[in-house]
């Protein structure tokens, strides 16, 4: 589940981010989308996501995403084998933690993809291809042919709305694990404190310092 939030995370944070070879029209609209998801005070996006991977379907899943810089913070709810899981992780540019009602994980060394996780990454950079379907109300884009042919996203396709640039589905899969997200809010300029573990909502669980 980690890994597959950072690679959702660094898809959503590189929208904007497409290669020249890209049809010119694909190339604008998706400059437009990035000013309307992206800002250098940080973003928060509101979405709900549907996810399958091994024999798992997880269907309604909230999430709240913010990033800034190299900082972010994930929280989701959702259910899963009857029972209701909220969860939240994050990294504020020094510590990063994943954190349940029962256990907070904190770690004072990040992984080298929490240090990478900024907007220098790139997804649709990555890719060669592209077609756009024109609908009544969005732009329906697929990218494809990665560069890197050991990807492990060999695609991704993206609804953008016409009326104001705003992605409102992302699609992709990565090593049997698929993923739909659909974005309902976007929010712009996030303080410092944001990105900061709140140990006042674990007051019952358990830390274990890594």
């Amino acid at each position: 589940m980690r890994k597959l939030l950072i690679t959702i995370m660094v898809a959503m944070m590189t929208i904007g981010n497409v290669q020249a070879q890209i049809p010119a029209d694909v190339a604008e609209i998706m400059r437009k989308c990035d000013e309307t998801m992206s800002s250098p005070n940080g973003v928060e996006l509101t979405m709900e996501m549907k996810t399958s991977f091994a024999f798992i379907t997880l269907t309604n899943v909230n999430m709240v995403m913010g990033s800034k810089d190299d900082k972010f913070k994930v929280m989701m709810s959702f259910s899963m084998l009857g029972k209701d899981i909220a969860m939240e992780s994050g990294f504020d540019g020094t510590q990063e933690w994943v954190a349940t009602k029962d256990t907070v994980h904190i770690s004072d060394t990040p992984t080298a993809n929490q240090k990478d996780n900024g907007a220098d990454l790139g997804i649709y950079k990555d890719y060669r291809k592209a077609k756009m379907k024109d609908k009544k109300d969005y732009y329906d884009i697929e990218f494809w042919d990665p560069i890197d042919k050991d990807s492990e996203l060999k695609s991704v396709n993206v609804k953008v709305s016409k009326s104001n640039y705003m992605m409102k589905e992302l699609k992709m899969s990565a090593k049997g694990a698929k993923v739909t997200i659909n974005i309902k809010k976007v929010k712009k300029g996030l303080g410092d404190n944001y990105f900061k573990l709140d140990m006042s909502k674990y007051p019952n669980a358990k830390v274990v310092h890594k």
